[in-house]
Formats: structure tokens, sequence, C-alpha cells
């Protein structure tokens, strides 16, 4: 009985056919992890094995073999996309461009990589690259998912749907697939494992009379660890999880936690941006951290190793320029909120916090320093009271732009209309 040899673990046979012929398109979602790598990978193995007959590459399922992709998968049919957010650890495209890209080459598989061009969807897509000879990982992508999170002055949210993965990946990825499928039908190959039927069955409601998920991994009973080893087997390599240097899900665990500041350590600068897109979102918010309850910024301070990244942000932030910004927000219930930014001065540091400091004399409060941040209050909210409204001005590095929100006016028009306990205070224009 023929088995994939890995160290400790067996991989028994798993059918993966499905019942039916199929002469559609095949879509592989990459993105640059484990799972998906492995997918990959096997895909290659399997085409190596066959000797690269491009016109089929399905085998038999006989009993012991290892397990194959779906019946009737063609390469001419097939493509492998992947969306960038701009935001990925270097380190991806190393792996990718030295163990990937050179298998997809050899044997002519299709690669897309695409990424948003603006921030909203009419702003369409920018096709980085689409080969069937692919050398490049273009991570970098157009618009960056980072540069929208510091333009708005806010982070990824950790919990429920993941607005960050959809926007930025989701999004570019199905029109892309639009594109290359010509409106056909499909079937789309996802990386969720043995385990991960809730995942799997969650997917499938983005079924359609065109889309149909696929799930290689889950059939062949493939675990993480055992995607590992295989890559490992395959490659001499332990592979990376894949994830934007913020992502506040890496953060969330310890594991995670570990390995994003082991990556500081290895390359300081790298450090930068996700704690520019921690300072300006804390500003604006002080409950807007990348770890629930707790800033990154001071999980690094206390931790061995990470001197050379601090220094080298906090050297860099405080040469550039600052701003002074205007925060009005109307909560309207429990995590719903409407807000609005205005950027009332730019310049040095120095210079903001005098700015801040004369439109503290004129409202008649004081600037209140909150850890790294100085504020001047000019509403608070009332705690378990809705709707209630907040006005702030802070101190951040010039990142934000001017934005209201869509719900704004209106309701901070209703809530405002109400009688306010205490004294009302109206942020005065800058003589700047």
């Amino acid at each position: 009985m023929t088995t994939l040899e890995l160290p400790g673990i067996a991989v028994p046979a798993a059918a993966s056919r499905l019942e039916d012929s199929w002469d559609g398109w095949w879509v592989i979602s990459y993105g640059l992890g484990v799972d998906s790598t492995a997918i990959l990978l096997r895909l290659c193995q399997m085409l190596d094995e066959v000797g690269g007959d491009r016109r089929s590459i399905t085998a038999p399922d006989g009993a012991g073999e290892l397990p194959t992709l779906p019946a009737g998968l063609t390469l001419d049919r097939l493509v492998v996309v992947t969306a960038m957010t701009g935001s990925e650890w270097p380190v991806h495209r190393e792996l990718v461009e030295k163990h990937v890209l050179p298998r997809l080459a050899r044997h002519g598989i299709r690669y897309v990589q695409v990424a948003r061009t603006g921030p909203r969807k009419g702003h369409g897509i920018t096709v980085l690259d689409d080969s069937r000879a692919p050398s490049r990982l273009y991570v970098d992508g157009a618009y960056r998912l980072f540069d929208e999170m510091v333009t708005a002055g806010t982070i990824p949210q950790l919990g429920g749907v993941r607005k960050c993965s959809q926007k930025a990946k989701g999004v570019p990825a199905d029109e892309v697939i639009a594109l290359v499928t010509g409106g056909a039908p499909y079937r789309q190959i996802m990386g969720f494992e043995a385990g991960e039927q809730s995942r799997c069955v969650k997917d499938t409601a983005a079924n359609s009379p065109l889309r149909t998920g696929v799930y290689p991994l889950a059939a062949w009973g493939w675990t993480r660890e055992m995607c590992e080893l295989y890559i490992h087997a395959e490659t001499g390599v332990w592979w990376e999880k894949s994830a934007c240097t913020f992502c506040v899900y890496a953060l969330a665990n310890k594991e995670g936690r570990g390995r994003v500041l082991g990556g500081f350590a290895a390359a300081p600068a790298l450090a930068w941006e996700p704690l520019l897109m921690e300072t300006v979102a804390e500003g604006l918010n002080p409950s807007q951290t990348l770890m629930a309850g707790r800033a990154l910024y001071d999980l690094m301070a206390s931790t061995p190793g990470q001197e050379e990244a601090l220094r080298l942000f906090e050297e860099r932030v405080q040469a550039g320029r600052w701003a002074v910004v205007e925060v009005r927000r109307v909560v309207t219930g429990p995590g719903r909120a409407a807000r609005a930014i205005t950027v009332l001065s730019e310049g040095a540091r120095g210079e903001c916090m005098a700015d801040l400091a004369a439109l503290a004399d004129r409202a008649g409060r004081p600037v209140e320093t909150a850890g790294r941040h100085s504020r001047v209050w000019l509403r608070r909210r009332a705690e378990g009271v809705f709707p209630t409204v907040e006005q702030l001005a802070v101190v951040v590095p010039a990142t934000v732009a001017d934005k209201v929100g869509p719900q704004f006016t209106k309701a901070w028009e209703r809530a405002t209309a109400a009688p306010m306990q205490g004294p009302v205070q109206t942020l005065l224009e800058l003589d700047c």
C-alpha cells in the first residue's frame, strides 16, 4: 500500500472526485499560506507523475494511491488567483517565488495576481500579472489595505465578518474570476482543512448557478499539520502562515503574537506600518488597538528584542508630519457608531501640540494626556445611554483625511437635539 511518506504520518487514500463530469472552469484561490500551498504543490506533483499531460490531470483513485484533485480538471480551463492586500510579510514573496512559481511555470499553469485599484468597489481592480510562466510575486499590490486603514484612522476589526479580507481579497478576486471565466460556470477550490467542516458549510452560502465551492483538503482528510509536513517534504522548508503584518487575528493569541514579534525582531523596519496604524487609530478612539485591551506598542515595549523596532518607529514618526484632528462620534447602540473626522491643522509635532493647547484655552477645557496621546475632550459619551455623542481633538501622525460617515449628519442632529447634561462646547477654528 502506497502512502505519502511524511515523518510520523501516513496519509490514507481519500476519494475527492465529484460524482458528475465537469467541463467548466476551475479556480484555485491561492492565499499564499499553508493550506492552499499544499494544494498547489500536490497539483504540480501529480502533473510530474503523469508526465505533464496538459489535456487532463485526472488520475485513477486506486486503493492506496495519493489523493487526486477532482475529476475533469484540465489546465486549459484552470486558473490560480491571488488577491494582494499589499501588506504581506516579505517571507511569503521569497517562499512563493522559490518554491511555487517555478512549478506553476514548468507546467504552464495560469496564475493571475490582482489587487484593488482604490478604496471603493467602483474604482475597479488592477491585474498585476497574468501569466503561464510566472516568476515574480507582486505582493505590494496596487491600492494597499494599510493605506486605507491609516487614511480612515482605523484598524481591521476582530470578530464577526472579516471585512478587511472581503474588501481587499474577496471583491477583487471575484471580479477577476468573472473576467477570466467570461461569466461561465466554475468550481472554486478552497483551502479548508479536515476538521473545518463549518467553514466548508459557511462557504457554500456563496454558491450560485455559476459558482460551486470545492474543498479537496477536507475530502482528503488533510489537517494543517499534514499540510505543513507535506510542504516540508516537497520543499525542505516550514511554510509560514499567511497574514498582513498588522493582522488582528494573528495578534489575538499567544502563538500568533510570538510569530509577529519574532518577525519584528528579525526585521525591525516591518513594525513601522502596524505601529503607525495603531497610533493613529488609538488617538482617534482610545479603544482601537491591534490587540483587545492592549496596544501592540505596549506589548513590544515590555518584550525583549523589540528595542530596535521601537527606536526606528519613534525616530521616523517624530520626524514626520503631525495633525490636530477633530473627531465627532454618535453612538447609537452597543458596537454601533457614526463618525466624522476633520483635520484642523498640520505641521511638526511641537506645532500641533501648541495648536491643541490654544484650542483647549479657547474651549475652556484641559489638554489630557493618556498613554502616548494628548486630547481635548469637548463632549464625553454617556455610558449606557443611546444615542450618545462624543467630541474630541487629538494630535496624531498626519495620515487621516476628512471624512463624514454616510449616516453621521442625521444621527448627530438627532442626538444633539435633546438637552445635553453639562455645558456644550464647540471647537473653534485654529489660527493657522
